[in-house]
């Protein structure tokens, strides 16, 4: 493999740099099904783009609105166009007025002055190109953005609603853990405890290892492709299984964004990723779990996928898979086969039906994780839409000995699950 070849793995970039046009297409079955989706989408923001250029800014917006939910209800109140907009525990007050579209976030309480909270709020607004301006308003955090009518785009609009709930959430985590001057609102999030999150902290070590081990085999092989793949992918484990918050989902989120800089090349790249990662490796149970919530954020930013990229996508991660086989590394087959799930899951959207049945194939090949934080749902994954249950497995289940016992040291239990990921693939992919 050259070491200039690069694994894009954000924001719409390919997977690859696939060289050849893709052989493969998605069965005719599930096409309709995924272009119709992606369709109507794309359509809606279509509308929103040529209402924002013929000067219609109301409509335009009130279209980009029906992008974020299409269910969404609007209402005209005091000479204001209002509607809101879901983020995680809280909501976002979207307004339009006859010269800005405004939108607002209460984030926290506050109780008492307290320096903390103050300097975090200051820092905030003190951030260069930052849109999001922070206020104290009635007692309450309030998070801000306003751009005039004429300006606000509909890419405008993502991005800054999208800046908004990044800063909310940021805000809300690292406040309610750091300040006693403040107090949650609207069923805040709370740090889980116990077991659970025990659990997700060892996970969260185990894949940093597993990544930063495998990553270094294929490396010193000079395979720097293979390299990517452990690295990348077992951050999407991370954030799709064990859904951190806080600064360590920023960190994450930074750590992809860093691989895919253009401007070094993947070799330098690779090495920034490992910095970075051995840092995580290095933080304590309480840091980690400080970073560990119960509830996800429902604000979603990820783009549609059209069954084109999804088909190129998994027939990348396919070709891949094919050739760690061929080389006798079963677990880097088992590892491009999920990276290809994650990343489609994790930064798009797709058809609600198909991404049930690819959450499910995509747990269940983490059952190791699973099979410790919720063995009913592992049972629930194997058995629905044909991932039947192997006789180890079964015998597993249905004794009284400890689901640990099933592991990916056991050529068997990797055989499985291999063996049912490739199953999924062969029912979405046709063609040579």
């Amino acid at each position: 493999m050259l070491k200039n070849d690069r694994l894009y793995v954000y924001r719409g970039k390919p997977c690859e740099r696939i060289r050849n046009r893709s052989m493969k297409t998605i069965n005719p079955n599930l096409q309709s099904l995924l272009d119709k989706d992606e369709e109507k989408q794309q359509r809606v923001w279509d509308q929103a783009v040529r209402l924002h250029h013929e000067k219609k800014y109301v409509e335009s917006i009130k279209k980009i609105a029906t992008y974020f939910n299409p269910d969404i209800e609007f209402r005209f109140e005091d000479g204001k166009h209002k509607f809101e907009l879901i983020q995680g525990s809280a909501m976002i007050y979207c307004r339009i007025t006859e010269e800005t579209f405004y939108a607002y976030l209460n984030v926290l309480k506050v109780e008492y002055p307290d320096p903390i909270v103050f300097r975090r709020l200051l820092n905030l607004n003190a951030t260069e190109f930052n849109q999001t301006k922070a206020s104290i308003v009635k007692d309450y955090i309030r998070l801000t953005t306003e751009t005039l009518l004429e300006l606000s785009s509909p890419s405008k609009i993502f991005w800054d609603l999208h800046e908004l709930a990044i800063h909310g959430d940021k805000l809300d985590d690292l406040l309610s853990i750091y300040s006693k001057g403040v107090k949650g609102i609207h069923a805040p999030e709370q740090l889980r405890s116990g077991e659970d999150a025990e659990i997700g902290i060892k996970y969260i070590r185990l894949w940093v290892e597993q990544a930063l081990e495998k990553s270094h085999f294929w490396y010193e092989k000079n395979d720097l492709y293979a390299s990517s793949w452990w690295l990348v992918g077992r951050i999407f484990s991370i954030i799709h299984c064990i859904h951190p918050e806080g600064k360590l989902l920023e960190d994450l989120n930074d750590i992809v964004e860093e691989y895919n800089n253009q401007d070094r090349n993947q070799e330098e790249n690779i090495k920034r990723v490992i910095i970075r990662l051995r840092r995580i490796k290095d933080l304590s149970d309480d840091e980690l779990k400080e970073n560990l919530f119960n509830l996800k954020r429902t604000f979603q930013t990820r783009k549609p996928a059209s069954s084109e990229l999804i088909a190129k996508y998994l027939e990348s991660s396919a070709n891949s898979a094919d050739r760690f086989k061929s080389l006798g590394h079963r677990e880097s087959e088992f590892m491009a086969l999920t990276y290809g799930l994650g990343l489609l899951l994790n930064n798009y959207l797709m058809d609600q039906e198909f991404t049930e049945r690819m959450v499910r194939v995509y747990e269940a090949a983490h059952f190791d994780y699973l099979q410790e934080a919720n063995l009913t749902l592992l049972k629930t994954h194997l058995s629905a839409n044909g991932l039947g249950f192997g006789s180890r497995i079964k015998h597993i289940f249905s004794s009284e000995k400890k689901a640990s016992e099933l592991s990916f040291s056991n050529e068997k239990d990797l055989e499985f699950i291999i063996k049912k990921l490739r199953t999924f693939y062969d029912s979405v992919l046709v063609g040579e």
